[in-house]
């Protein structure tokens, strides 16, 4: 049986990126952390993965432009998208929403 793969996009709080990754990691996901744009685009069509979960207020690119860049591009369109959104603010939610993320999760750090 094969591993679903995924990329955590974040430059955030680096005990929060491991904590994801070990959890992800034992419920079975081959996990990629990659903290930066440039390398994101280089490792995306190497790593082809099945979804991505991008730190939404921590990324260089902020994470609701770099959703939308994923779901506007055919190449990528069917991606699945996972936002981590800093606040349930009503704001934070419609940025996510209009970002074309498949879900979202509100990481109160």
């Amino acid at each position: 049986m094969s591993r679903s793969r995924a990329i955590l996009v974040s430059k955030g709080e680096r005990h929060l990126v491991r904590l994801v990754q070990v959890n992800l990691k034992r419920s079975g996901y081959d996990i990629t952390c990659i903290s930066s744009i440039t390398e994101f685009k280089e490792n995306l069509p190497v790593i082809n993965p099945d979804f991505l979960i991008i730190d939404a207020a921590r990324t260089e690119l902020d994470g609701y432009s770099l959703a939308r860049n994923v779901k506007d591009c055919p190449e990528t369109a069917q991606l699945r998208v996972m936002l981590f959104i800093p606040s349930n603010a009503p704001e934070e939610i419609a940025k996510a929403k209009n970002s074309g993320a498949d879900k979202y999760i509100v990481m109160h750090l």
